[in-house]
């Protein structure tokens, strides 16, 4: 992963979040962010690395997703709150 560890499939706590064209940065999540996703119930993950799809698209590890949803779904909506800027502002 982006921020040198191994990912584990097992770690519902890991997320990717997408970035575009050649930047490697998103603007709404950076790499070590906390984030909120909620769908019929929540999740708190650490994004620890990036991906080439949208950048509002979060790609969860298979055990935070089965969390959310159930895997033959793929893609599934959910509503999510970067934690760490809502933080910082705070402060």
């Amino acid at each position: 992963m982006r921020n040198g560890e191994v990912y584990d499939s097992t770690d519902y706590s890991i997320a990717a979040i997408g970035v575009s064209g050649s930047n490697i940065q998103n603007s709404l999540a950076s790499i070590g962010d906390i984030l909120l996703i909620c769908r019929e119930n929540c999740i708190i993950v650490k994004v620890q690395d990036t991906g080439r799809f949208p950048e509002s698209h979060i790609d969860l590890s298979q055990a935070g997703f089965e969390q959310l949803g159930r895997l033959p779904e793929g893609r599934i909506p959910i509503i999510w709150w970067n934690l760490s800027s809502i933080l910082a502002v705070s402060h």
